[in-house]
């Protein structure tokens, strides 16, 4: 007798949550840990086979610091970068009066 195990598209579309989920989390955690860097105020997500860093940090080394960590966890190339510069200006939303 031949037994045949399937594997259902629940139990791979759990896995494959499983994975991004934890890649997501390397991720995060490893920007978190970084002593350079403020990610406080960085959003990780994992679209596909992609990583996606949203947000905001006090210099351009800190853009490019962030993605490259990410990178080495995600894979060269794997890496949306869309942090951006936070600007520390005279017209500060904060301090503006209407």
């Amino acid at each position: 007798m031949v037994m045949v195990f399937t594997t259902s598209h629940a139990d791979v579309d759990l896995k494959q949550a499983h994975c991004r989920w934890r890649l997501q989390s390397a991720v995060k955690n490893a920007l978190e840990d970084a002593k350079w860097l403020d990610a406080s105020d960085i959003e990780v997500r994992v679209l596909g086979n992609f990583v996606v860093l949203d947000g905001y940090v006090d210099s351009r080394a800190d853009v490019v610091r962030a993605a490259e960590l990410a990178e080495k966890l995600a894979g060269k190339g794997r890496v949306l970068n869309r942090i951006l510069v936070r600007w520390h200006g005279l017209l500060d939303q904060s301090s503006t009066k209407s």
